[in-house]
């Protein structure tokens, strides 16, 4: 899939809940850098360095969303064949574990995409346990990927 520059998202309501909202990585690039460095060791398999991420957000390839208990980057992808559109939650990091942050603010997401005009959010994930919670809550499993070493 390729990715495709991210402009005319809708600016995040305010609820009672606090929902993310458009951040400048530049401003926060300390802090965010440690939570990238922080996945990156957690899944070494990954093959970006903190720098593309920041790259990619300063670029308009990618949006940092601050939220209160961590952090995501989202891209949009378009789908070679059909043109569909995905917008895929490409990094979330929580500054404390365990907080469920994904579920704290998924129906937020869906909100974004659905005004984007987008068909589907998605996340990529290795963690099993994170795939059964989400399997639990009405996401589908679209499909896995096995890598050997040639």
């Amino acid at each position: 899939m390729e990715q495709v520059e991210l402009i005319n998202l809708p600016v995040p309501s305010t609820q009672q809940v606090k929902e993310p909202v458009f951040g400048d990585i530049r401003e926060d690039w300390d802090r965010v850098r440690f939570g990238i460095g922080d996945l990156l060791q957690l899944h070494p398999h990954l093959t970006f360095r903190p720098e593309d991420v920041y790259a990619a957000c300063v670029a308009g390839r990618a949006v940092y969303w601050k939220a209160e208990g961590g952090f995501v980057i989202s891209t949009v992808e378009i789908d070679t064949f059909t043109e569909e559109k995905t917008f895929l939650v490409w990094l979330a990091y929580a500054w404390e574990h365990g907080n469920d942050n994904v579920a704290k603010h998924i129906e937020f997401f869906k909100r974004v995409t659905r005004e984007a005009g987008i068909k589907y959010l998605e996340v990529r994930t290795n963690i099993t346990a994170m795939g059964t919670r989400l399997m639990k809550t009405g996401w589908q499993l679209d499909h896995m990927i096995y890598r050997i070493e040639a």
